[in-house]
């Protein structure tokens, strides 16, 4: 039975997209079997991906009758189920007007749970339909944020929603917040202040810490995760991205044992 992760947040720009990218690799490289589910009409996960020349997307699986194996790409080391823009800009009305809306992505991958180790759902920035798709087909589910006062906005509102969902899910448990776009210069003692009030909530939180590196940039013009982009370069593989992805794995592996 595949442990189905789902990354949320009402906000934009807190690293969502990269953090389930480069989890995903990491998760591959550790030899697990990986669906990445782009749930995101802007597509970014698909595109970071190299998901190109697709046909069929994510509306097509949730709401136009198309089977798993016609929407789900090979990309080798992982399997993406992808988001096309044009064709799912409109996916949020859509599942807002269709009955049961909100468990179409629990009935499309329900069948497949066990083909799986891991399941990752990137979820747009907000908290409507799409998300409530996600945390009602998910077992577990992360906020990630970035160490700045911005993110400190909603958190409690992101985890209300969350807990709502027990309702529908009982099975949904919190993995906790992944900072991300970590810098470790004690001098900052903003990002310091916001590590030291989000600890303070009686919610987790991972002990990795993904820093700050710009490899992650780089690699979304290949439309590779950072394993990839440093797989043939011995120099880049000890970069800080790479570290931080694969602890973050092995603890995303411990928490859901």
């Amino acid at each position: 039975m595949s442990k189905t992760i789902c990354a949320i947040n009402a906000k934009g720009g807190v690293a969502k997209t990269t953090i389930i990218v480069n989890l995903a690799g990491a998760l591959a490289k550790l030899e697990k079997k990986v669906l990445v589910v782009d749930l995101d009409p802007q597509g970014n996960t698909t595109e970071n991906l190299g998901c190109q020349d697709v046909k069929a997307d994510i509306t097509d699986l949730l709401l136009k009758g198309k089977k798993f194996a016609q929407v789900m790409v090979d990309r080798g080391d992982m399997h993406v189920i992808p988001a096309i823009h044009q064709r799912s800009i409109n996916l949020e009305t859509e599942l807002t007007v269709t009955s049961l809306g909100e468990i179409k992505l629990l009935k499309a991958i329900k069948d497949r749970s066990d083909d799986y180790d891991y399941i990752l759902i990137d979820c747009p920035p907000g908290l409507g339909k799409i998300t409530r798709n996600a945390v009602y087909a998910a077992n577990y589910y992360i906020i990630p944020m970035m160490a700045e006062p911005f993110s400190l906005a909603g958190r409690n509102f992101i985890i209300k929603f969350a807990n709502e969902a027990l309702e529908f899910n009982d099975d949904l448990k919190a993995l906790g917040f992944v900072f991300s776009k970590y810098n470790e210069d004690l001098r900052n003692n903003l990002k310091h202040f916001v590590v030291r009030t989000v600890n303070k909530d009686d919610f987790p939180t991972f002990n990795t810490f993904i820093r700050e590196d710009t490899k992650l940039q780089s690699c979304i013009p290949f439309g590779q995760h950072i394993f990839e982009f440093t797989e043939n370069d011995s120099k880049l593989k000890s970069t800080n991205a790479v570290e931080d992805y694969l602890d973050l794995a092995k603890e995303v592996i411990q928490k859901t044992k």
